[in-house]
């Protein structure tokens, strides 16, 4: 990597010496003569590190490293002075200085506190890098959830996938898990402990789209007050994953073949190249050999995409998968909520029989919802959308469906209203129902039903009235 060194010193002399010798080690140099043309370097450019003399003319370089603090820059700095004394070393690494250095300058050694201030570089990088990954796996544990034939198939030849560096796209219905797939061909691939970037193709008007992938040099148009490097450039030496990407204009089509073929990027108001190396993996839920058939999209990209296609099937054509998958997603719930939550097997059969439209994302948000709102999960606390697979099943299995509902449910609503009408009175509720008490006490409990519930609502509505 090539690293950016900004030298900030009034002397013409120091400055050129030192660009002369670190610009031959392999730096980046930009020069600055005082403090304001320092900042306003910090603010146009991408700077990795800062050296700064501690006098500079009239003004102190303490100065800088605050003015840098306050705008939220936090790159090594590393101080050189002539007139060093013991207080002005203390107070330049109060400020947060990388390194305090004596002229005059010993280049090996001013050469080695640079590569520390390299390694520090990387390590916080890395760290953020880490963190974001790590929720990653949090929203995308359930990737490797798979129970049927055809997805441990799938799965068997992803990981084969992820071990070359071709271009990836993953078709599939909306919410069948393509980011997740996308995931896991990065993290068992050699570019794993690299980026691993995100871009929604579709949710970026085309405006902003061009510089979020691609960059933007500073007062390449209203608002860019600062160079920007883009996805592509963040995401050198790892994999950036395009989702949507049929929604991607034409001409940001032919911007993204480019990178392709040789991993060059045009910075938006450049007229430099900047190269990349990132491995590709997009994802679409249209057709994209219809697009391309009606125009609406290249066909050299069509073709360039399709070097690797994977398809992932809707949970529909997955037999097994929709329980094994609830049950993972309610582990995970219950674990985050730190409460237990039962399920009826009713339930779980009404699943199976659902056409899930909405895939893995439907059924993943249904059981959190579910879980937040019950501690027991039965067929008449699922949205209404499963009032016909839970009837069908309750058919099946002797619960006859009366006006859409099965008997167990209309129980459940006479034993609550019951208990409603009689104040919380269970011998009174019972004598109501015509059941005895102990039939009440069970049926209550196999419910979940609470008396003092009932009371509460009592309570509420005089309240109300």
């Amino acid at each position: 990597m090539k690293y950016t060194i900004l030298i900030c010193d009034d002397e013409a002399e120091a400055r050129n010496m030192l660009s002369f010798v670190m610009t031959d080690k392999g730096y980046r140099i930009i020069e600055s003569e005082n403090i304001s043309s320092a900042m306003t370097v910090l603010q146009a450019e991408k700077v990795d590190i800062l050296i700064t003399d501690l006098l500079i003319g009239d003004e102190n370089g303490i100065e800088l490293i605050k003015k840098m603090k306050k705008s939220g820059f936090t790159m090594p700095v590393i101080f050189l002075t002539a007139y060093g004394t013991i207080e002005s070393a203390v107070q330049a690494m109060t400020e947060g200085a990388f390194y305090y250095l004596l002229k005059p300058l010993h280049f090996e050694e001013l050469l080695a506190i640079l590569k520390r201030a390299e390694e520090k570089i990387e390590l916080e990088r890395q760290n953020v890098y880490l963190n974001e990954e790590v929720s990653k796996l949090r929203d995308v544990s359930h990737s490797m959830v798979a129970v049927s034939p055809v997805m441990q198939n799938l799965m068997a030849e992803v990981k084969k996938i992820a071990l070359t560096d071709s271009t990836v796209l993953i078709l599939g219905e909306s919410g069948t898990g393509k980011e997740v797939v996308a995931n896991v061909i990065h993290r068992e691939s050699t570019r794993s402990a690299r980026p691993f970037v995100v871009v929604n193709c579709a949710a970026i008007s085309e405006h902003l789209l061009e510089s979020e992938l691609f960059g933007h040099e500073r007062g390449a148009f209203t608002g860019a007050v600062k160079t920007k490097a883009g996805k592509f450039e963040v995401a050198d030496g790892g994999t950036i994953f395009l989702d949507e990407i049929g929604e991607l204009p034409q001409n940001l089509q032919s911007k993204l073949l480019r990178v392709l073929e040789n991993g060059e990027v045009d910075r938006v108001g450049s007229v430099d190249k900047t190269f990349v190396d990132v491995r590709v993996v997009a994802a679409t839920n249209r057709d994209l050999k219809k697009a391309v058939e009606q125009g609406a999209f290249r066909s050299d990209l069509y073709y360039r995409l399709t070097v690797l296609p994977v398809k992932i099937p809707p949970l529909r054509e997955r037999p097994g998968a929709v329980r094994a998958l609830a049950e993972h997603f309610l582990a995970l719930n219950e674990s985050a909520r730190g409460k237990k939550v039962t399920v009826d097997e009713s339930v779980y059969a009404a699943f199976e029989a659902y056409p899930w439209p909405g895939n893995v994302r439907e059924l993943k948000n249904l059981i959190e919802r579910l879980t937040i709102l019950h501690d027991h999960i039965a067929c008449e606390t699922l949205p209404d959308e499963f009032s016909k697979p839970c009837a069908e099943n309750a058919s099946a299995s002797g619960e006859l469906p009366l006006a859409g509902r099965s008997i167990k449910s209309i129980e459940k609503e006479a034993i609550r209203q019951a208990l409603i009408l009689c104040k919380g009175n269970k011998r009174k509720a019972a004598d109501t129902l015509e059941i005895t008490r102990q039939t009440l006490y069970a049926k209550m409990k196999e419910y979940s039903i609470h008396a003092v519930l009932c009371l509460t609502f009592i309570l509420y509505s005089h309240i109300l009235a």
